[in-house]
């Protein structure tokens, strides 16, 4: 029980037992209808947010979407924040549109953000809670993957009252915040991504297409990456890696990269940092941070891969 929290499984668990009526379910509601009252409440910021900023540009995205698209296949799929995008010339009004609306702004709380295009917190405290909304000016920091988000922002269709992206979108985004995060334990990408997969409203071949466009093909294979070792391969997340083949003769060096893993939380040295680096610089095509460490990394992300005999992605 513990394992499934720390790595927000317990909605894909609970969901998989219940569709085969095993009876160890009901063991595991508990905590879901905790988590759920949490993220109910958020579905309701994310309303009022949508109310406050009716007349500017922004898109919803990450939890706020996957829980209304994905509510058939995981009724309880946990959030923890409301996720907005918006467009540079459109943050300043949207920091005073939530002002105007009763949110309260938080300063930075990463200050490092503040000069790379990703984060303003405001908090809506109006149910008693410090509920988050993260306003995002990018998808991760700038340079990269700076095309995405005005990408994603053309994308944009209105839901139930909420502006949200394209599934093909929706996917590319959820492929950035793996590589910008790189979180070890947390399952909640990869299980989303397995599952928009399926959907037969997506196209592999139109996401391919946008991925190439916005220099995402490399994050987007990661994430397949992920997909294979949380969930297992299936048809479509191979089909998906063999038309990014195909189509990026860097995919192997991207699938080099990914056989690397992330640090365990709270762990940080210099070399993690400079690795990290390099691999987001890698998956999302950009500009190589600490371009000194590029054959040091290189040639440690190969020797890694040697010793853990990996093929490539999700093989042994």
């Amino acid at each position: 029980m513990p394992g499934l929290r720390t790595s927000s499984a317990t909605p894909y668990v609970h969901a998989a037992l219940e569709l085969v009526g095993d009876p160890r379910a009901a063991q595991l509601k508990s905590d879901l209808l905790a988590n759920e009252l949490n993220s109910v409440l958020l579905d309701e910021t994310a309303q009022r947010v949508a109310v406050a900023l009716r007349d500017v540009e922004h898109v919803f995205f990450k939890g706020t979407v996957t829980r209304r698209r994905l509510a058939r296949q995981v009724p309880y799929r946990i959030a923890t924040d409301v996720d907005l995008l918006v467009s540079e010339r459109s943050f300043g009004p949207t920091e005073a549109a939530l002002l105007r609306a009763g949110f309260e702004r938080l300063p930075y709380h990463r200050p490092f953000l503040q000069h790379f295009a990703s984060e303003r917190v405001f908090i809506d405290t109006s149910k008693g809670l410090n509920l988050c909304i993260d306003v995002h000016r990018g998808l991760a920091p700038w340079p990269l993957a700076g095309v995405l988000a005005d990408s994603v922002l053309q994308s944009r269709s209105e839901v139930d009252g909420l502006w949200i992206p394209d599934e093909e979108h929706q996917l590319l985004t959820l492929a950035v915040h793996y590589i910008k995060e790189a979180v070890p334990l947390d399952v909640r990408d990869a299980m989303d991504a397995m599952l928009f997969l399926e959907s037969p409203g997506l196209s592999l071949a139109r996401l391919v297409d946008i991925a190439d466009e916005t220099r995402c093909l490399g994050g987007l294979l990661a994430l397949m990456a992920r997909v294979a070792y949380i969930a297992g391969p299936t048809p479509r997340s191979c089909e998906l890696e063999d038309r990014i083949h195909r189509r990026s003769p860097r995919a192997y060096l991207v699938d080099t990269t990914v056989a690397v893993t992330s640090p365990c939380p709270g762990r940080s040295t210099p070399e993690m940092q400079l690795r990290d680096a390099w691999r987001r610089s890698v998956c999302l095509d950009g500009p190589i941070h600490a371009g000194i460490a590029l054959g040091l990394l290189t040639a440690k992300a190969v020797a890694d891969r040697l010793w853990l005999r990996l093929g490539r992605s999700g093989e042994a």
